[in-house]
C-alpha cells in the first residue's frame, strides 16, 4: 500500500512538474512574440528594480548602542528637561532699575541655585544609590528594545527585497535572453554592413 501512494505521489508531482513546464514555455512564446521594443522596456525596468533592491541589500545593519553613551545621553536629557522647567517656574529676568537692584540680586541667586542643583542631579544620576542604578538600567533596557525592533525591521525589509530579487531575475529570464539574442543580431547585422560597405 505504502508503495503504491509512493508511485501515486511521484506520479501527481511529474505531472505538476510537466504542466509548470508547459505554462513557463507558454509564455516564453508569449513574450518572443512581442516587439523587442516593448521587452527591451521590461528589461530595463527590471534592471533598475533591481539595483533598487541591491541598495536595501546591502543597507548596513543598525549600530548597536553604547551603554556608557546611552546613560549619558538620557541624563543630559532628563536634567536639561528639568532645569529648563525650573528656570520657567522661576519666571523672566528682572530689569536692572533702583539703587540695590534687590530683585536682580534674588533672581540670580535662584538661578545660580537652580544650576547648583542641577549639577548634583546630574551627579547623583550617575552614582551608585539603588535609585539611579535602577534608572539607568530601565534606560538600557528601553534602548536595547528599540535597537531589537530597528534590528528586526532591517533584517525584514532585507529578506523582502532579496525575495523580490529572486522573483526579478526568475520572471525577466526570458525576457534576458531574448535581449542577448537581439543584441548578438544586431552586433552580426552590422558587421554584414560593414563587410558590405568595405567591398564597395
Amino acid at each position: 500500500a505504502q508503495a503504491r501512494e509512493k508511485e501515486a505521489a511521484q506520479k501527481r508531482e511529474a505531472a505538476e512538474k510537466r504542466q509548470a513546464e508547459a505554462k513557463r514555455q507558454a509564455e516564453a512564446e508569449r513574450r518572443r512574440a512581442e516587439p523587442i521594443s516593448q521587452v527591451l522596456t521590461r528589461h530595463q525596468a527590471v534592471i533598475a528594480r533591481q539595483r533598487q533592491l541591491d541598495q536595501v541589500i546591502d543597507r548596513p545593519p543598525p549600530v548597536e548602542p553604547n551603554r556608557e553613551i546611552v546613560e549619558l545621553q538620557a541624563i543630559d536629557q532628563y536634567v536639561e528637561h528639568w532645569r529648563v522647567k525650573q528656570i520657567k517656574e522661576l519666571g523672566p529676568q528682572p530689569e536692572k532699575r533702583g539703587l540695590f537692584r534687590r530683585h536682580e540680586k534674588r533672581y540670580t541667586r535662584e538661578r545660580d541655585g537652580i544650576e547648583q542643583r542641577a549639577d548634583a542631579l546630574r551627579e547623583e544620576m550617575q552614582g551608585d544609590s539603588p535609585a539611579a542604578v535602577k534608572w539607568r538600567a530601565r534606560v538600557w533596557q528601553s534602548a536595547e528594545a528599540a535597537h531589537e525592533k530597528r534590528y528586526d525591521a532591517w533584517q525584514a525589509e532585507r529578506q523582502e527585497a532579496e525575495q523580490q530579487k529572486r522573483d526579478l531575475t526568475a520572471q525577466g529570464k526570458d525576457d534576458a535572453e531574448r535581449v542577448r539574442e537581439h543584441r548578438a543580431e544586431e552586433t552580426a547585422r552590422m558587421g554584414r554592413e560593414m563587410q558590405e560597405q568595405q567591398r564597395r
